[in-house]
């Protein structure tokens, strides 16, 4: 069954590990971290939607260099509570059948890695997805169904949970093995 897909940055973190900086506009080697997941997350998706609470100006340029890239923000009743307050936004604005979820700070993250996530979902369009490496799992790396996980993540975040991993249980979403741990390096440290 085809699907159409909508991309979700997540770069509205508080980046209470690294500072207070905001980590999607760190960068590596001259570019953003955000850039990076862009760059590869745009080729698959129709639209994306870059989730964000502050520094506005900064990221509108960022997604300047991309088509259909539009920022989006918390909404207030959840903002500053974890990246699924990000999640419900792009959830509630997507237009597609499916989201396909990355935060903004694995700059090494692959193609080929939302591309297999794409393919699950191709599979298992009901289904919902997320990364397992070796050893970690990588929750906020994933493929959802908006209209299920739109309405099971309302009445979640209703109840005042706000851990992500629970919230895929709640799903019942599966890990999709990825064995390149080098990608989902995450440089979310000062």
């Amino acid at each position: 069954m085809a699907i159409e897909v909508t991309g979700v940055a997540l770069s509205g973190g508080e980046g209470r590990r690294v500072g207070g900086a905001d980590k999607g506009l760190m960068t590596l080697h001259g570019r953003e971290f955000v850039d990076y997941v862009l760059s590869e997350m745009t080729t698959l998706c129709s639209t994306t939607l870059l989730s964000i609470n502050r520094n506005e100006l900064a990221y509108r340029s960022i997604a300047e260099r991309y088509e259909n890239v539009s920022l989006l923000f918390d909404r207030p009743e959840y903002a500053h509570q974890g990246p699924l307050s990000g999640l419900l936004v792009a959830l509630e604005n997507a237009t597609t059948s499916h989201v396909l979820v990355c935060p903004c700070d694995t700059p090494f993250i692959s193609r080929d890695l939302f591309a297999a996530l794409l393919k699950m979902a191709q599979a298992s369009p009901a289904g919902a997805f997320y990364i397992q490496a070796h050893n970690k799992t990588h929750p906020l790396h994933a493929i959802l169904p908006v209209e299920a996980a739109l309405t099971q993540l309302k009445s979640f975040l209703q109840q005042g949970d706000r851990r992500v991993m629970k919230f895929l249980a709640s799903i019942q979403a599966l890990p999709l093995f990825w064995l390149n741990d080098d990608e989902l390096i995450n440089l979310n440290y000062g």
